[in-house]
């Protein structure tokens, strides 16, 4: 190469879209004609990382990621501590911080202002957020209330614009973030495609039809809980109680609504609304289950009292196929919690506490037992996993021929994603040191980082250097 390629290692994953914009205004100078930069994304990694920014973030801000936006609601917002303060100001990368979903709106952002019309996820086989092969849908700013303004650039959006994305499938009407083309504005048009490295080594990826396949600026983005991955919500409950936790795993995963919406690739809006409807009404009853049984006022030492919830109980064994197998469930998840109450009755608050933030990540990717039993320092799962992810990458016609990605990525991105629980943070210092040396032996076969002759430049952006950036030391 004739330039050196930047590799960015950050804590939380939404930081590493500073250090894309950063490139992307840098290539932006070189195209004088006014010509819009268009590039892909290749990201490895156990989230595909696409929800839609909370409604707390303003479109506008995906175009002025610097402007300081006025925010007065205390929505999707990780903690108490995050809340915003009366008349404080954010900018784009400061409200991602302050999300609870932070971790996973960054990408859309990129797709809306940043021109990223292509994205690989490269994800595991117990991933189930999207289904193998190709998505194509658009990502635009929705105005609230059904306001028909007039807009012909990002300057015409209100503050009150969010965006959105058209896909009608369940990862957007989870969280209610799907919205009709016709009432995007700005709309962008995202290719997805959703590959296991089976796929690179078995050639499979032939079936792709030819217009998707172009040439492309690029940027090798990768989580490391690609290779091992924690659900850190299912994590806390089963630290508690391991029985509860896959009883109750077992009762949320069974439902007749998540095991149909499996069984699309697509939802018609029919389907759309009955999914959404159903999440929407069993999380409610699940809910109020929990919080009967949780009550603070209650006295434990004598387990917990299940006629309370006998209501509760009727309600939910309808959201399954056989409703005497969803009773089942929920005397299950009933009977171990009493089991736990009665031999713990100070510890009752904390473990229903545990059950709701299941209740909303239920599905989340967990693969931590591939490496709990083996007891070495660095177990061998892990060395396989990373020598297939450099043998993917060193697949001349799979990055040249099949995807169209130019000779290297115009920049190179690692998460850690070990402060949010999602990569052990007993492994992640190994884990991190092998992934950067995999990637020095595939774009420039030093075996030493110090080498004089290595073409990958390093900024570590976490931790005590968090805040380093390319731009401040003028790459």
């Amino acid at each position: 190469f004739k330039f050196m390629i930047n590799l960015i290692v950050v804590e939380a994953h939404h930081h590493v879209i500073e250090h894309i914009h950063y490139i992307l205004r840098q290539r932006a100078r070189k195209f004088q004609n006014g010509s819009y930069l268009t590039w892909s994304m290749l990201h490895w990694d156990s989230h595909p990382d696409l929800a839609c920014p909370n409604e707390g973030i303003p479109a506008m801000a995906c175009f002025l990621p610097r402007m300081n936006w006025f925010q007065d609601n205390k929505r999707s917002l990780k903690n108490e501590s995050s809340k915003i303060q009366d008349g404080e100001e954010k900018n784009l990368y400061e409200l991602l911080d302050t999300s609870e979903g932070g971790i996973a709106e960054w990408i859309l952002p990129l797709v809306l202002a940043g021109g990223l019309n292509r994205m690989i996820w490269m994800k595991n086989s117990w991933c189930s957020q999207f289904s193998n092969g190709r998505h194509s849908f658009h990502v635009g700013a929705a105005i609230p209330d059904g306001k028909k303004n007039v807009v012909e650039t990002y300057l015409d959006l209100p503050e009150s614009a969010v965006v959105k994305s058209s896909f009608l499938h369940p990862y957007y009407l989870d969280d209610k973030s799907f919205e009709r083309l016709e009432n995007l504005h700005l709309a962008r048009h995202l290719e997805l495609l959703v590959l296991e490295t089976n796929d690179v080594i078995t050639d499979n990826l032939k079936e792709f039809p030819e217009q998707v396949r172009y040439q492309s600026d690029w940027v090798l983005d990768v989580c490391l809980d690609y290779f091992v991955c924690s659900n850190p919500f299912l994590e806390e409950l089963n630290g508690i109680n391991s029985s509860v936790c896959d009883n109750l795993i077992t009762a949320l995963k069974e439902t007749s609504f998540r095991k149909d919406a499996h069984t699309h690739e697509f939802f018609d809006k029919h389907q759309a609304v009955v999914y959404s409807k159903s999440l929407d009404d069993f999380n409610i009853i699940v809910h109020r289950l929990l919080n009967k049984l949780g009550a603070p006022d209650k006295d434990f030492t004598n387990g917990i009292e299940v006629d309370a919830v006998e209501y509760e109980m009727s309600m939910l064994q309808e959201f399954y196929g056989d409703s005497s197998c969803g009773r089942r469930y929920w005397v299950n998840v009933i009977d171990s919690l009493d089991e736990f109450c009665r031999n713990n009755p100070t510890s009752v608050q904390p473990i229903i506490l545990a059950m709701s933030k299941a209740v909303q990540n239920i599905l989340l990717p967990n693969s931590v037992e591939n490496i709990r039993s083996d007891s070495a320092a660095f177990p061998r799962y892990l060395q396989e996993k990373i020598q297939l992810f450099g043998a993917c990458l060193r697949q001349e016609w799979w990055l040249k021929k099949e995807l169209k990605l130019k000779e290297c990525p115009m920049l190179i991105t690692i998460a850690r994603s070990s402060d949010d629980g999602y990569t052990p943070s007993w492994i992640v210092e190994s884990l991190q040191d092998a992934v950067v040396n995999e990637i020095h032996n595939v774009f420039c076969g030093c075996v030493c980082k110090e080498s004089v002759q290595c073409k990958i430049r390093v900024t570590l952006d976490y931790g005590l250097n968090e805040g380093s950036s390319l731009e401040r030391f003028g790459f």
